[in-house]
């Protein structure tokens, strides 16, 4: 992993805005090369502890997503057949980073209003 450099204050307030909020969906915006997923990588580093994330914290990354979009979502979560609500449902407490989303942003965009009412 790449050192996180100068970003400390982003981290932090990253951080807070998952802390303040169970179902908190934060939005990291950015030019191209930023540092928005290595950014990404230190929050999710910042919260491997099993009692604050039973459900663990995974990364998928939509950089060459085929389609269908659930499908790609599946295989990367490695979640059974059938919804993934009702995956995220029996999760618990976890942390998704949904990565390089530009290609898939309208069909993310429904997909995540339900995972998120799915899970706990």
């Amino acid at each position: 992993m790449t050192p996180l450099v100068g970003r400390s204050r982003e981290l932090a307030l990253a951080l807070a805005a998952l802390a303040a909020d169970d179902g908190a969906l934060v939005t990291l915006l950015g030019p191209a090369g930023v540092g928005k997923s290595a950014l990404a990588d230190a929050v999710r580093a910042s919260l491997t502890d099993a009692r604050r994330l039973p459900g663990g914290a995974v990364r998928v990354s939509f950089a060459a997503a085929p389609h269908p979009l659930e499908l790609h979502v599946r295989a990367s979560l490695r979640a059974p057949r059938g919804t993934l609500d009702a995956w995220f449902a029996r999760r618990g407490r976890a942390l998704v980073i949904l990565d390089e989303c530009e290609g898939v942003a309208d069909a993310l965009a429904a997909s995540l209003a339900r995972w998120r009412g799915a899970a706990p």
